[in-house]
């Protein structure tokens, strides 16, 4: 979670639900902030996901792997991101992501 009550800097919401079935869902929210509410909390923008991902995940050596399926019709390959658990928390070991 990123917060900023600044106006005019950004507020997202990253979450990642893993399900028992080895699902992900990961989704990432956010919006403009203007006098200390957000713009959805003005009723200018909605709550919807600026970007959401979904694929299997697999318990690994210390955290976790998420897999994001192949996409040929963006030409996107496989792709793995490992997580590994420090202090509580899940930290990807490569946050780059191809586009798309």
């Amino acid at each position: 979670v990123v917060l900023d009550a600044q106006e005019g800097h950004n507020e997202q919401v990253a979450s990642l639900e893993l399900s028992p079935d080895g699902t992900f869902h990961a989704s990432l929210a956010g919006g403009k902030r203007l006098g200390g509410r957000s713009l959805a909390e003005l009723g200018l923008a909605s709550c919807a996901p600026a970007a959401a991902a979904v694929g299997s995940w697999r318990a690994c050596r210390g955290g976790v792997e998420l897999v994001f399926e192949e996409m040929p019709d963006l030409n996107l390959p496989e792709h793995v991101v490992s997580y590994r658990l420090r202090n509580g928390c899940l930290f990807a070991d490569d946050a780059e992501l191809p586009d798309g």
